[in-house]
């Protein structure tokens, strides 16, 4: 897409076909392990996980976020995958990863540093950022044009901090919350959209509203980041396409 206010709308993707045999084993269960150290001293506290109903919840800033932390899906940093790869693939960089949750590995890269964090609060880093990586974070946020924001220049401020180099980065990746199928073939009153209705509600109610795509362009150019370019993908929810990249993607 050419600019941030006249960008056409993406064609819509094939159907995918679907595999007749399917493997739909679910290994998503973390199986415990260390937390990384963080920067500074803190409570030992912070470094828990609140237990309710058999699940385990963040400790810092307790109940800012919904879902539990104990499966390995990457919400905001989650487990801190995506940074450990991206330091390993990119040994000249120093990579910083924050969340609310002190779920990640003990051992990482030297370029690489985990910290406990709220990036909703004033941003303290010491240097501004050559690219910003967000992922899976709809439902994370209270006010994601604050987000925007801060990821842009530091705010409040009388004279404009930026926490993104000029010429840098930011690449944000996020679902469609609603889900949709090829044959149309999932009725609006169904179970199942009933389900994503009432979490929808839920999370408007509870401030973590999930903010539309439409509105991503908007925030962006309204914050001053310039050459938005928006690309959709289909992301299956489990393995049965045919296709091995979209059976990857929903395994």
């Amino acid at each position: 897409m050419s600019d941030e206010n006249n960008s056409p709308t993406p064609p819509p993707a094939a159907a995918i076909a679907p595999d007749e045999v399917a493997d739909t084993d679910d290994n998503s269960s973390l199986n415990g392990g260390s937390i990384a150290s963080s920067t500074s001293t803190v409570a030992a506290s912070i470094l828990e996980s609140r237990l309710e109903n058999g699940r385990t919840y963040h400790k810092y800033k307790e109940g800012k976020y919904w879902a539990p932390n104990d499966e390995r899906e990457q919400y905001g940093l989650g487990t801190g995958l995506w940074a450990i790869e991206f330091g390993e693939e990119h040994e000249e960089a120093e990579v910083t990863g924050v969340d609310l949750s002190a779920i990640q590995p003990n051992f990482v890269p030297p370029n690489v540093k985990l910290e406990i964090d709220d990036i909703e609060e004033p941003w303290t880093f010491s240097e501004p950022f050559d690219y910003i990586h967000s992922r899976m974070m709809k439902g994370s946020l209270r006010d994601w044009k604050k987000f925007l924001q801060s990821s842009f220049e530091l705010v409040p401020s009388r004279m404009p901090v930026l926490n993104l180099t000029p010429g840098g980065y930011l690449e944000l990746n996020d679902i469609d919350f609603f889900p949709i199928s090829d044959d149309d073939t999932i009725p609006k009153d169904s179970h199942l959209m009933r389900a994503f209705n009432l979490c929808f509600e839920a999370l408007k109610k509870m401030g973590s509203p999930f903010e539309e795509f439409s509105r991503f362009e908007t925030m962006l150019a309204d914050v001053g980041f310039e050459d938005i370019q928006v690309q959709q993908f289909k992301w299956p929810t489990n393995p049965w396409p045919k296709d091995k990249k979209h059976k990857d993607l929903g395994e």
